[in-house]
This record gives C-alpha cells, sequence and structure tokens, in this order.
C-alpha cells in the first residue's frame, strides 16, 4: 500500500536527516487537493525537541527543507514540496491511481484484504440479549459493532469466532414462571412471545406491589428450576425458545453472523467446581450476609 511505503520513506529521510530515531509517523490528506495527496507535521510537531539539538535550525521550515534533502526519488511521487509554517506534502503520480484502480477491479471484494491474521483465533463478545425482553440500544449497539469487529478481522485474514453470551438464568426467570402459570396462556404468548412475554414480566411486579410476597414464589420457581423440576425447565426452556426464534429473526434482518450461542446456564454445572478451584488457588473471595430474622 503506498500509504505503508509512505511513511516508511519518510521515516528514514529523517533518520538519516537528523540521526535519530522515530517510533511513529503521521501522514495527512490535505483538504485542499492543491496541497497534494499527503501531508506530514512532523517538522512543526517536533521542532522544539530537534531545535535542542540542532541549534542551526531557525524554525520549521528550516526542518522540513533539511528532511526532504534526504527523501530520495521514488517511482510513486510526482513531486514533494515543503509549505509554510513547516509541512512537507507529498504528490502521487497519475498511475499510480491507474494502478490501484485496475488492482480493485482484479481483486473485487477481496481487494485491501490481508494475512495478517494468519493462524491466529480471535474471539468476539457481542449482542448478548436477555431472554424474554426485546433488544434494547445496547443490545443493537453491541451487535451492529461486534459484527464491524468480526467482519474487519476475518478480512484480515484471523480465523473469528462470533460468540453470543446470551441472559438466561436468575431470579427472574422463577418470577416469570410464576407469572406464565398465573396469568399467561402459552398459546397466546407463541404468536408474539417477546411482547407478551415482557408484559407478563411487568405485570408480576405491579402485582408485587400490591402482594410483597409474590418474590417469595418467584423464588421458589426459580429454586425448583435450579433443582430440574420438570415442569420449570419446560416452561423456561420454551421461554428460551421463543426468544431465541426472535433473535435470529432480528440478525437476519441485519445479516449477523453468529458461531456460538451460549447463555448463562451453560455454565451452571461448572460453578461449584469453578468456585472450589478459585478458592483453593485463594484468586477468590468468601462474602458473609447478615439478613434480618422476621
Amino acid at each position: 500500500m503506498i500509504h505503508s511505503e509512505l511513511k516508511k520513506d519518510l521515516k528514514r529521510a529523517i533518520e538519516k536527516s537528523l540521526k535519530i530515531k522515530v517510533k511513529e509517523i503521521h501522514l495527512e490528506h490535505p483538504e485542499n487537493p492543491e496541497f497534494g495527496d499527503y501531508a506530514s507535521n512532523f517538522a512543526l510537531v517536533k521542532f522544539k525537541e530537534i531545535k535542542s539539538k540542532m541549534p542551526n535550525l531557525t524554525n520549521p521550515l528550516d526542518l522540513a527543507k533539511k528532511i526532504i534533502e534526504n527523501f530520495s526519488k521514488k517511482d510513486y511521487l510526482e513531486k514533494v514540496e515543503v509549505f509554510p509554517p513547516g509541512f512537507i506534502n507529498f504528490y502521487l503520480k497519475d498511475k499510480i491511481f491507474c494502478s490501484n484502480l485496475k488492482k480493485i477491479l482484479r481483486e473485487k471484494e477481496k481487494y485491501g484484504s490481508s494475512k495478517i491474521g494468519r493462524k491466529k483465533t480471535i474471539v468476539i463478545d457481542y449482542s448478548a440479549p436477555n431472554i424474554a425482553k426485546p433488544f434494547n440500544i445496547g443490545h443493537l449497539r453491541s451487535t451492529i459493532i461486534g459484527q464491524a469487529l468480526y467482519n474487519i478481522y476475518k478480512f484480515l485474514g484471523y480465523k473469528v469466532i462470533g460468540d453470543n453470551h446470551i441472559g438466561d438464568w436468575g431470579t427472574q426467570y422463577g418470577k416469570l414462571i410464576y407469572a406464565i402459570k398465573k396469568w399467561g396462556n402459552e398459546k397466546e404468548i407463541e404468536k408474539d412471545p417477546i411482547r407478551k412475554l415482557h408484559e407478563l414480566y411487568v405485570r408480576f411486579h405491579e402485582e408485587v406491589e400490591k402482594n410483597p410476597q409474590l418474590e417469595d414464589e418467584g423464588r421458589k420457581w426459580f429454586k425448583k428450576l435450579e433443582k430440574g423440576d420438570r415442569e420449570a425447565e419446560r416452561i423456561w426452556k420454551k421461554c428460551v425458545d421463543w426468544s431465541l426464534k426472535e433473535f435470529d429473526r432480528i440478525y437476519r434482518i441485519l445479516d449477523i453472523k453468529i458461531d456460538l450461542t451460549l447463555g448463562e446456564s451453560f455454565y451452571v454445572p461448572m460453578l461449584k467446581n469453578i468456585i472450589k478451584e478459585a478458592l483453593k488457588k485463594r484468586v477468590g473471595s468468601t462474602f458473609w450476609f447478615t439478613l434480618p430474622i422476621k
């Protein structure tokens, strides 16, 4: 790429002219095409620092001129000029643009790809919606940004795994199971599951305002779910299936690729051993909660 090549050539010229080591070179595209295709403000930014070592320099413009003295002729450049107060401007040859256009037409959608990520794997965790709840703006944001990163890394040659860690476990699902059994109709829910399930969850909390003991009912049903109660598992699995179906519909609209979908529930069987291992290695902490006695 011309951009990378020009940066390397400018770096060499600076190091040769000033007898210093340069870590990074920044190039910009001038807003006015009359000032070239690329421009560097290195002389402006570094003038004070370099003048302390080279007192003969009077201003950034002198420094810029000194740098281009050691900028050797390049096949891809028409000319290199210096502009006040100290810019170095580069003009590309027309044939470079023609060459790039031919390359774009030849490589088509593969143009710009690379193998920089070859033999490397990257996992991107994105989207992560909650079961039985509608997508919110945060989930959509994560989904779109995650997919963009997925596409970029894949284009650069990485093996990419798109991971969707959904929220499908916790006391809230005990509350939802209770609400479905108390006020819900599964056949009706199936017609518009996300909206109906959300309404039932909201209703549960409205009813709790009148009857706080319903919180205990929610905890009881989640405890049943944790212990593998068939009815609790049946309803919970339906909620998961209904939700995943809706999520997939949204992903198809947005052209989102998910390689792996695992919920919080996937890790539940592993938790006891993980906690034991963490405590054994002293990388965990134990908390004691004091609850009021009723």
